[in-house]
């Protein structure tokens, strides 16, 4: 029985109760909701198949144990045999410092130039060597490649288990990991060399560089090169402190060729003989281009088998609370840091694991199929967003062995799918509480909303204490480290044991015991060794089965809360409810297709130089501080974690704390994460992971000179380890995701007087200057920091920008303090370090400068935000006098007559808004003018604008309903023309009589058949009359001609449409705070780009409101620059000729409406996806019943018409379209690269993203015929799209931005229409002009005019171009006829009666010019379409006379065939 049925059976049968009916319904809903879920999940199933059927990799080392391998893994496998025999053939010989030297040639020409090395040496005994003694060299011996031994280790040495082609791998070439295995002895002086107390002090880490530089300079040898190909010293992404080798094999072609080969060559050429050349251009003709398939890296590591317990070193070594790095940070070397080094002596321990968890990893991926599927969806899904392959992230081991971990706990079954695994990784990392930080996490999501993703990815408000919205006080230690006692640490089970049993039988942890007890330490110190990891390890603890090794050792707490929250929101895709609709982006694409790397996830970037940043942090640095910062958040040394690492996690910490919830997340770039649209250099070995490497052989000198590291530790400047081109970075780069409902506090409470400790803590974290002591409100007198104060505008520095509380100025301003504070250089704090949000001067296109209380500039304080609610006040207040003046009273006191004060015969019911100053999207909102009645008098002689250059605020009246309505088209329009007379007499009769709600009603008041224009509070106001019976009675019509149809659409678009978009879009605005500036920042780049009326600003308003509410897997932006940069990548981006771009804030799309939209749409396009608009945007008031009304929730799907986009129908077409999408596409690209190389503020008076809202002359020459207008039209000059200026101009106390300057100059308008105004004589306002926009009057008329022969482009907002593109349609021949003769020409020269005529360009263009009149002043044709008769076109000619006779002949028959088939109807 179908679901209909079933629904009609039941209401029939008299006796079913409500209840009955309402578990039916119920039954059904449930049917259907479990019918999609099914659909969606095999949907799911089936991407993910075919996802993983295409990128995949079946390679191992063991020949034949994968079905389907790839076709050249034999050559892998030889490749690593010729490298193993390769490097067992090194002699044995003596290793030391200056084997990792660099040629002389590279170090300064000077008499104290010093070695420069090819690694970062850092041990004690390194420090000795370069200290000059010739006691203290330092040299060891290496007993040669017959004892090292060469193991596959890593995803390789797994049996390929996750392993990926270059398309899964982010476009990386699959990388081989090998291990380059040293023996190591207790005792170094027996044999080999490691051993001894190497483990100290960085020894061993030196040792291993020295030789990892030793085995690459044997590889690159000429011996070698043939067989080994290009050899690359790269950073091991691990440890920043140590080096990898990347081995590029060579292409298949060059193995062929020898040496003795090339001798012979070159013999031949000396003897002049060029048979050898030529054969070997012949083959090259027939050949395939080869390319490089796949990459070797060689780690190094030590031998020794941890299960068993051979260890090289004291186990009790390994301890985390063991400090085993003693030189570096220390700048009293007499009484070093003894600070544990968990990091380290991990690092110590990982180098004893590469085999045994690789052969970890081979035996789950054969026992389980869908192992292997699982860890491909993971790796793809941290590769889409910077999680994998970085030096604070995730390695591809870490990740296998988490799901092996999660498969020996029974959390994941054997039988368990692909999809079913991956979810379960997703859940059990984002319930994990990694950090201890459970309590916190709770308690900011239960403050801000369970489900709110504000919530769920907030640092935590637990200790949060709100007085007010604009202040707040949190608790410093809520941010400084998480609660070790609620901290999860997991150790990876033994095979056949649980976990539990695992810890109880650990030698490791039994050792800790036994040690606890011999050296007797405190009752505070650590009972168990799983509780010691928790309280000496910052981040996540994950240890294998021998507890000696922590799998997450060098990740970081800011990447374990970044990777909670994508986890959070992978489950939230993952288990969308079936009811929601089917037209939302799909988990598939949210999860593993859509790339939301660092540079695209944060809201704001910061570049710190390192240069300016203390070498070394640590607890040594601020010993004589009591109660300081530093100590109180336990900062990481450079002893532990490396110099870089400290200084960054450094920053990032106590930025956490000075920051609070103000922020969701900070994250410093690492590794992984670059951009694959801009990996457009010539540096192949760079990719996208942007890994910095160098060739061993081959560098060229600047390469030498960037990559060498100078011999004396302590001059080394600090380096980041990501890549820039071929240097390295010398800029710490940080991302901040700002939270739009806290960002814009000003004001941090200090503790209470009486706490001593948290007191003195506050006061350490601010300064003792900027924690000042303040009285609030509620009485209390405590320590208080202030963040609206501090303005300090300088062109050449930072420009506080108005309005910016709201988009992260208050963020900014804390970061600049904390910095300059804490990490700048001592000698260095006089000059404040720049610290600022990268490409943050955009925002001078739309804001002002913000100026103090008492600063004597009057100009500069231009606010946007304030302007538009300045202009909804008004709104209001106008809204208020016509409803209350409209409403009928009597005549008389005690009459029956009633009538309105403005003689409307009906009331208004309601004021809509439509324009977009009412909803913060005009780019520039009008100010008030003193010419209609804005209230401020001028002085004798001012001068003031005798036009307003904007466009009038519309709004519309939506009367009272009465049924005295004409029931004629015609006679509606009329009754609307009379109520607008009326409206005006009754406003004019109302002034005359002195009524005083008249004072603000100043300046003409022009009457239109639709509209009325007059001004109030000083702005223009256009007012339209919405009548709702015009609009049915077109509907009613049962057979509607064209003029009809086209009618109704545009009514009901004007009076309907409008006002739902204007309602919707407002909404957004309110939710989303920076919404209106990027939809402003993105009319200007529009409008720069001369697209003026080709693309309509809802477009771009739903556009904007798209990137800010369907923002997956994205958050929403907070900032108006990351909201710009989105949308530019969502125009750039959407498939506009397969999907339709849906928009629906509230939710009122229904999965039925969705199918809808989707089907309307394919039949639109056509088979050949070429016909219906361009661009295909959908929002909730396109879908409209046969009476034009919009259908509300749960609607019949039968009762819509065609779906068609409402303000795209006609605009953009398709050339248009095309040209927005490129541009797009370049901007996005130009900023990222502005971004990434840390353009915050550019040089003086220069800004490098200025040239994104220019046009270049290459683009100029594109069109076919330009236009120069007279300058007297061109009210702001320096909006121009060819040179206008917009950099912040002025003296210290008087900035004034490009907005600034175009508010100036709009608000005086032309100045040859400028009028005086005097104290003593009445000024004649009716002179005054509405809307003056002369040139876009006079492109409307050239559009309509010559659409069909051009599309015409122009800025809007300086019309200084108009630039005319033909129609490639144009100039197509056509047979001449007296109707279509004009603008035409003959193509031969003698004009003929069956002759074929084209456009003719020079017409047109004359035609233009008569239509400008004056106020086109050059004209330059850049494309002639002159059609001149050759006798090689004359047969072209008539061949087109035949094809046009034959159309004719055509036409002519089908439409008599069609004549006779009527007569037959008529007759039957």
């Amino acid at each position: 029985m179908s679901d209909a049925s079933f629904l009609s059976s039941t209401r029939a049968d008299p006796t079913t109760s409500v209840a009955g009916e309402e578990a039916a319904a119920g039954a059904v809903t449930t049917a259907r909701s479990a019918t999609a879920e099914l659909y969606r999940t095999n949907l799911l199933r089936l991407e993910t198949t075919e996802l993983l059927s295409e990128s995949t990799l079946h390679l191992s080392p063991f020949s034949g144990e994968l079905d389907r391998e790839v076709k050249w893994s034999d050559d892998v496998r030889r490749y690593v045999e010729t490298v193993r025999l390769a490097i067992e053939s090194m002699d044995a010989t003596a290793l030391g410092p200056d084997t990792a030297a660099m040629p002389m040639a590279v170090s300064d020409d000077n008499q104290t130039a010093k070695k420069r090395y090819w690694v970062d040496l850092d041990s004690d005994k390194f420090r000795k060597h370069v200290s000059g003694s010739e006691s203290a060299r330092w040299c060891f011996p290496f007993p040669g490649g017959k004892g090292l031994q060469i193991e596959p280790i890593g995803q390789y040495g797994a049996g390929g288990a996750g392993m990926t082609n270059q398309r899964g791998n982010a476009l990386c070439l699959p990388m081989v990991d090998v291990a380059v295995l040293v023996p190591s002895h207790a005792n170094v002086e027996e044999e080999g060399m490691i051993g001894g107390k190497d483990y100290l002090n960085g020894r061993y880490f030196d040792k291993q560089n020295i030789l990892a530089i030793h085995i690459a300079k044997l590889l690159s040898q000429k011996k070698h090169r043939k067989k080994i190909g290009t050899v690359h010293a790269s950073i091991e992404r691990s440890d920043l402190r140590r080096i990898a080798l990347i081995l590029t094999p060579p292409l298949p072609e060059d193995l062929s060729e020898s040496n003795a080969g090339d001798e012979g060559r070159s013999k031949k050429r000396r003897k002049g003989n060029n048979d050898d050349l030529s054969r070997k251009d012949g083959k090259k003709k027939g050949k395939t281009k080869k390319k490089t398939r796949f990459r070797v890296r060689l780690v190094l590591g030590m031998q020794g088998n941890p299960v068993a317990g051979n260890f090289w070193f004291p186990r009790a070594r390994i301890f985390p609370d063991r400090c085993n790095n003693r030189v570096g940070p220390s700048s009293d070397r007499n009484s070093p840091d003894q600070s544990p080094t968990p990091t380290y002596t991990n690092a110590l321990a990982r180098d004893l694991h590469h085999v045994s968890t690789a052969r970890t990893v081979h035996a789950m991926s054969k026992a389980c199929g869908a192992f292997n599927e699982a860890l491909v969806l993971a790796k793809i899904w941290c590769l889409q967003r910077g999680f994998l392959r970085g030096h604070d992230t995730f390695d591809t081991t870490s990740l296998s062995v988490l799901l092996v971990y999660l498969y020996r706990t029974k959390k994941a079954g054997t039988r368990m799918g692909p999809i079913q695994v991956f979810t379960i990784l997703m859940k059990f990392i984002a319930e994990t509480d990694w950090l201890g930080e459970g309590d916190t996490i709770d308690a900011a999501t239960a403050t801000l909303g369970g489900d709110n993703e504000a919530g769920a990815r907030t640092m935590g408000t637990g200790d949060t204490i709100r007085y007010a919205p604009s202040e707040g006080y949190q608790g410093l230690a809520v941010f400084s480290a998480g609660n070790g006692s609620l901290k999860a640490a997991i150790v990876l089970p033994e095979l056949g044991l649980s976990e539990a049993k695992t810890i109880d039988h650990c030698a490791q942890g039994e050792l800790y015991h036994s040690d606890l007890q011999k050296n007797g330490f405190d009752k505070s110190h650590p009972k168990t060794l799983l509780d010691c990891y928790k309280a000496h390890v910052s981040g996540p603890v994950f240890l294998d089965s021998t507890m000696t090794l922590n799998y997450f050792g060098s990740i970081s707490p800011s990447f374990i809360r970044e990777l909670q929250g994508e986890a959070r929101k992978a489950i939230r895709s993952l288990h969308l409810h079936s009811d929601e609709p089917s037209g939302a982006t799909s988990p598939f694409r949210q999860l593993l297709m859509e790339g939301c790397r660092f540079w695209r996830r944060y809201d704001a970037y910061i570049h710190i130089d390192l240069n300016n940043i203390r070498r070394y942090v640590g607890t040594s640095n601020v010993s004589a501080q009591k109660g300081a910062v530093y100590d109180m958040c336990a900062i990481c040394g450079a002893n532990d974690v490396g110099t870089y690492e400290s200084i960054s996690r450094s920053v990032i910490k106590v930025l956490r704390m000075a920051l609070g919830d103000r922020v969701t997340a900070i994250r410093a770039l690492t590794f992984g994460n670059g951009e694959t649209d801009l990996m457009q250099g010539n540096n192949l070995m760079l990719e996208t992971d942007q890994v910095p490497s160098i060739p061993i052989r081959g560098a060229s000198m600047e390469e030498m000179k960037s990559w060498g590291v100078d011999g004396d530790p302590q001059s080394r400047p600090v380096q980041s380890p990501v890549a820039d081109g071929i240097n390295r970075r010398d800029t710490l780069v940080l991302g901040l995701r700002i939270n739009p409902q806290t960002c814009h506090r000003i004001i941090d409470r200090g503790p209470q007087a009486n706490d001593k400790e948290a007191m003195a803590s506050f006061i350490a974290l601010w300064g003792k200057e900027k924690a000042e002591l303040r009285r609030f409100k509620d009485g209390a007198i405590v320590h208080a920091v202030l963040w609206n104060t501090d303005v300090s505008n300088t062109p050449q520095g930072y420009i506080k920008f108005s309005g910016d509380e709201k988009m992260g100025g208050v963020v900014e301003r804390i970061i600049r303090h904390v910095i300059n504070l804490h990490f700048v250089v001592p000698t260095r704090q006089e000059k404040s370090l720049l610290v600022a949000f990268g490409l943050r001067n955009m925002m001078s296109l739309i804001e002002g400068v913000s100026i103090a209380s008492n600063s004597s500039s009057k100009t500069s304080g231009v606010d946007s935000t304030a302007m538009h609610k300045d202009i909804m006040a008004a709104f209001d207040s106008l809204t208020v006098f016509l409803r209350r003046n409209s409403i009928a009273v009597p005549v008389i006191s005690g009459s029956k007559e009633t009538r309105s004060k403005l003689g409307l015969p009906l009331a208004v019911e309601a004021v809509e808004p439509v324009s977009p100053s009412l909803r913060y999207s005009e780019l520039f909102p009008p100010e008030a003018q003193p010419l209609l009645g804005d209230g401020k008098k001028k002085g004798g002689g001012s001068r003031v604008p005798g036009v307003t250059t904007g466009s009038p605020i519309v709004i519309q009246l939506r009367l009272e309903g009465n049924s005295k309505w004409p029931t004629d088209v015609k006679a509606i329009s009329a009754a609307k023309c009379a109520l607008l007379i009326q409206l005006a007499e009754g406003i004019e009769t109302m002034k005359r009589n002195g009524s005083s709600e008249c004072w603000a009603f100043n300046g003409p008041i022009h009457v239109t058949p639709t509209y009325i224009d007059l001004g109030y509070r000083g702005y223009s106001w256009r007012i339209m009359i919405r009548a709702d019976q015009e609009i049915k009675l077109l509907s009613s019509l049962r057979k509607p001609s064209a003029e009809a149809l086209e009618l109704r659409t545009i009514l009901t678009k004007r009076h309907v449409a409008s006002v739902m978009h204007h309602s919707m879009i407002h909404s957004v605005h309110t939710q989303h705070p920076s919404a209106g500036s990027t939809v402003r920042l993105a009319m200007r780049w529009i409008h720069a780009h001369m697209l003026t009326g080709l693309l309509p600003q809802e477009a771009i308003e739903i556009l904007v409101g798209k990137v800010f509410v369907d923002s997956q897997p994205l958050d929403p932006p907070a900032t108006p620059i990351s909201g710009f940069l989105r949308f530019l990548r969502l125009i750039a981006s959407h498939d506009w000729v397969r999907e339709p771009l849906i928009f629906d804030p509230q939710g009122r799309i229904g999965a039925e409406d969705y199918a809808r939209i989707n089907a309307d749409f394919v039949a639109l396009r056509g088979a050949g996806n070429h016909s219906g608009p361009p661009m295909f945007l959908i929002t909730p008031d396109c879908l409209r019943s046969s009476e034009g009304q919009v259908i509300g929730v749960g609607g019949s799907v039968s009762q819509v018409e065609h779906v068609l986009p409402t303000f795209t129908r006609v605009n953009p077409e398709l050339v248009v379209l095309s040209r927005v999408v490129a541009l797009a596409k370049r901007t996005e690209q130009f900023l990222l690269r502005l971004l990434i190389k840390g353009e915050a503020i550019g040089p003086p008076g220069e800004n490098l993203w200025a040239s994104v809202f220019h046009e270049s002359t290459a683009s100029l020459k594109s069109y076919s015929v330009l236009l120069r207008v007279d300058p007297q039209f061109v009210v702001d000059p320096d909006c121009s799209s060819t040179g206008g200026n917009i950099s912040v101009k002025g003296a210290d106390v008087d900035l004034k931005t490009p907005f600034t300057r175009s508010i100036m100059r709009r608000s005086a308008g032309p100045k040859s229409l400028r009028r005086y105004t005097y104290k003593n004589v009445v000024s004649s306002a009716d002179a005054l002009l509405h809307g003056w926009r002369p040139i876009d009057n006079i492109v409307d008329s050239l559009r309509t005019k010559f659409g069909s022969s051009a599309i015409f482009f122009y800025n809007g907002m300086a019309p200084d171009i108009i630039a005319v593109l033909w129609r490639p349609t144009a100039f197509s021949p056509i047979s001449f006829t007296a109707m279509h003769s004009k603008h035409k020409r003959p193509l031969e020269d003698d004009w003929q009666e069956d002759g074929l005529v084209a456009c003719n360009s020079y017409d047109i263009v004359r035609e233009v010019c008569n239509v400008a009149n004056d106020a086109i002043q050059d004209v330059k044709i850049l494309d002639e379409r002159c059609v001149k008769v050759t006798r090689s076109s004359e047969s072209k000619i008539l061949a087109m006379k035949r094809k046009v006779r034959e159309d004719q002949v055509n036409d002519a028959g089908s439409i008599t065939s069609s004549g006779e088939g009527s007569n037959n109807e008529e007759d039957d």
